[in-house]
């Protein structure tokens, strides 16, 4: 079946309350496999920060309406199998997701692209600096 939107799912029920198998499987598998590198030294009794996207990360629980969930479930879409992203590419792409989600993005007037699989530096608002080394995303 067609997955409903997430964000409907938690304005409605305040909780994502279905989930497709093949979703819930790329979720699991982006905690599991670090496909998404988060880790800065610390560990994490030290990053205790609420603010903080990566706080409790690994902890989250996958009905959870936290924009760092939604961020994930958005990510847990792509096939991460046949589409690749560097894990630049993957982190820039749940930051702003993560971004969209905080900030209430579905009512903002300049959102153009934004949670489409177009790269992340065609979404309005956004610019990217590919000067060689890792590609920078800024809002």
């Amino acid at each position: 079946g067609i997955q409903p939107d997430f964000s409907q799912q938690c304005n409605c029920f305040s909780e994502v309350w279905y989930i497709s198998d093949n979703i819930r499987k790329r979720h699991q598998a982006i905690l599991k496999n670090n496909y998404i590198d988060f880790s800065d030294g610390e560990t994490e009794t030290e990053n205790n920060d609420d603010n903080d996207p990566t706080t409790s990360f690994i902890n989250i629980n996958i009905s959870d309406c936290s924009p760092q969930n939604q961020a994930l479930l958005w990510l847990a879409q792509d096939n991460l199998e046949t589409i690749f992203y560097t894990s630049q590419a993957l982190m820039n792409r749940f930051l702003l997701a993560f971004l969209y989600f905080s900030f209430d993005g579905s009512r903002w007037k300049r959102r153009s692209n934004w949670l489409t699989n177009e790269q992340e530096c065609t979404w309005e608002g956004v610019t990217c600096d590919d000067d060689g080394g890792d590609e920078t995303t800024t809002t």
